[in-house]
């Protein structure tokens, strides 16, 4: 049983003429390879939290004061890796605002990933109350893992559909 544990902090603002937002984050995780009173397996166990404190400042036209909101927001996720079989299996629930200012309502997401050698195929499944969506999607690692490039599709269980590519570079040791 072998464990470790992470601690992160961050802050990002938006701002616009009529719309401030700030977003103060502590996020916690920790993994396990075997867990506590389960037999020891090949996989991974990983588990985190963040906390949110948020601010909303508003105004309807430029010569109106700001309109202050504050909230705070939680989410929630774990993740298990199998190593033997190149699969990892998500969920996590985020969006639990106080006062719904960064979310609209809690978002639910599932998703499993499986790894073809550089290439991965992955699937998200998101919900929310009157949204649900899903998003296949194809990763290819570049420059031994240093480099990702990812491209999907997303589908709303109805109605909209997206199209998305991503570009990601490792900074982990």
């Amino acid at each position: 049983h072998v464990s470790n544990d992470g601690l992160a902090g961050a802050w990002q603002g938006t701002r616009h003429q009529l719309r401030q937002f700030d977003r103060f984050s502590l996020s916690w995780s920790q993994w396990e390879k075997g867990l506590p009173g389960l037999p020891p397996g090949e996989y991974v166990f990983s588990w985190g939290a963040n906390v949110r404190a948020l601010s909303l400042r508003t105004k309807n036209d430029f010569l109106e004061n700001f309109k202050s909101k504050i909230g705070v927001g939680l989410d929630v996720g774990a993740l298990i890796i199998f190593p033997k079989t190149n699969t990892q299996l998500g969920a996590s629930l985020i969006g639990l605002d106080s006062k719904n200012l960064d979310l609209i309502g809690p978002h639910f997401i599932f998703g499993i990933l499986h790894r073809f050698g550089p290439v991965a195929a992955m699937v998200d499944f998101r919900a929310r109350q009157g949204l649900k969506t899903f998003f296949p999607a194809l990763e290819i690692e570049l420059l031994r893992g240093l480099v990702q490039a990812r491209a999907g599709r997303g589908t709303r269980l109805g109605d909209l559909n997206t199209l998305a590519a991503g570009f990601g570079i490792n900074l982990l040791p």
